[in-house]
């Protein structure tokens, strides 16, 4: 279960470097199952997950307490730019259709 407080928030948004070295330690393996669960290459993980975390940190001053958890605000997060990136890639990078041909 990720607890973050609300005070860590306040520490990151105020450039504590600290602060936001704990806040990617407590996130880091929510991420990156998320990453894992929704990426088609799995080589890419490390770079989408660097990617969600740079989107996080960019959008945090946004987050609204009234709308919704932190983990919930963090998983959507992290969601679209998997989904974006799965967008942006190659049919190459996708998994095999399958393909029964019955004689």
């Amino acid at each position: 279960k990720v607890e973050v407080s609300l005070n860590l928030i306040l520490s990151c948004l105020d450039k504590n470097p600290k602060a936001q070295k704990e806040l990617y330690q407590k996130l880091l393996p929510t991420m990156m199952a998320i990453c894992r669960r929704y990426l088609w290459n799995k080589n890419e993980t490390q770079d989408v997950l660097q990617e969600s975390f740079i989107s996080l940190f960019k959008s945090l001053k946004q987050y609204d307490i009234n709308k919704a958890s932190f983990k919930t605000w963090v998983s959507r997060i992290t969601i679209n730019v998997c989904l974006a990136f799965n967008k942006g890639s190659t049919k190459k990078e996708r998994p095999p259709k399958i393909r029964v041909i019955i004689a």
